[in-house]
């Protein structure tokens, strides 16, 4: 099972502490995987930012908030026990009713995740809004500046590798189809072909085919597809060619996070 969230990890902390005993993070946190049967992969869940346990974040925001509602009482720094609120909380109804006991009001999105969760909610959604705003602009730009900001967008992103110039744009009447170039070597000699195009519509398979063409004609093995749809990512391999084809909104998500 997922380790359940912190409404419900606070719950079976008042409840576990209920013996009127002295209680440390580390200690409930054992008790609670005994009692929920949690299992190895359970207990390796993080939070998105893939360094804090997903339990030992919720069981130590369950006793600060229990702490901060009067139901617990912190002995010294780390160490905790029931407080006579919380034994009298606990008395007024059987066990499965403690978590609607402590919930006075409906259930918000800020009372089922840790402070953590929140900023991290927070920053991903500042990331998607900003995302959203930067493409509504491109959208209303030029042609010439879409493919710009594309070869700009793939050099920021790590392609180039150390060239002090890596990237150029090089659309013009009769490019076939290559919109920049991303010289991944300071010879050139492993280069990336862009193309960026603002289509209406989703990507079809003849405009991947025409532009794996021109690759095939300059003898490129690498290219990158990007257009301003949020069409998925998709990828097309031949004996010595690799196009992938992606959104600008995409690409920008991949650079912010």
């Amino acid at each position: 099972m997922a380790i359940p969230r912190i409404d419900s990890v606070r719950a079976l902390v008042l409840q576990l502490c209920g013996d009127d005993q002295e209680h440390r993070y580390h200690e409930m946190e054992g008790r609670i995987v005994n009692k929920l049967g949690l299992t190895a992969d359970d207990l390796a869940e993080k939070l998105s930012n893939g360094r804090t346990k997903s339990l030992q974040n919720r069981v130590y925001w369950s006793f600060r908030r229990l702490e901060r509602e009067g139901n617990l009482t912190r002995v010294r720094p780390g160490v905790y026990r029931i407080a006579a609120a919380g034994k009298s909380l606990l008395q007024t109804g059987p066990e499965t009713t403690t978590l609607e006991m402590l919930e006075e009001r409906p259930e918000s999105i800020e009372e089922a995740q840790t402070p953590e969760e929140r900023i991290e909610e927070s920053h991903k959604a500042i990331n998607e809004a900003l995302a959203d705003q930067l493409l509504d602009q491109l959208k209303a730009g030029t042609p010439a500046a879409f493919e710009q900001v594309v070869v700009d967008l793939l050099v920021a992103m790590g392609y180039g590798g150390a060239n002090p110039m890596p990237g150029a744009v090089v659309g013009r009447s009769g490019d076939g189809g290559i919109d920049g170039i991303i010289k991944q070597d300071k010879l050139g000699l492993d280069s990336i072909y862009v193309q960026a195009k603002r289509w209406d519509a989703s990507v079809g398979r003849p405009a991947v085919q025409s532009f794996s063409g021109a690759l095939t004609g300059l003898g490129a093995a690498k290219g990158v597809m990007i257009t301003h749809q949020d069409s998925r990512t998709t990828q097309r391999h031949t004996p010595n060619t690799s196009l992938t084809n992606s959104s600008s909104s995409t690409a920008m998500r991949w650079q912010g996070s």
